[in-house]
């Protein structure tokens, strides 16, 4: 195997890494954003939000909707555990982005355009 192919298998592998780990941490962040409000199916409410085909899912209704509730209990450690899941979805994203620019640098390469 050509060099070429090694760097688009494995940015093809860190862009899928980073955008399964960006998911699952906008399934936690809504998760815990939505118990915090008390809005009903707060599980159903992650998977929605971090299952969806072109990046948004149901992220607009959602942020729509948890208006009408405000925040009732939110502990401190729910708090930092909010904090550390933007700080990881952060990463995640740069991760993600990183790895698909140089998946399409590698592949346009490597057709030779």
């Amino acid at each position: 195997m050509t060099t070429q192919i090694i760097v688009l298998i494995v940015s093809g592998a860190f862009c899928l890494v980073g955008g399964f780990l960006l998911a699952y941490t906008i399934y936690q962040l809504t998760l815990i954003d939505a118990q915090a409000r008390g809005l009903a199916h707060p599980k159903l409410w992650g998977v929605l939000n971090a299952g969806s085909n072109n990046g948004n899912g149901f992220i607009i209704p959602y942020l729509i909707h948890r208006n009408k509730y405000p925040i009732q209990n939110l502990s401190k450690q729910q708090k930092q555990e909010m904090m550390n899941y933007k700080k990881k979805a952060y990463t995640a994203l740069a991760f993600h982005l990183v790895a698909g620019i140089i998946f399409i640098i590698s592949f346009i390469i490597w057709l030779g355009v």
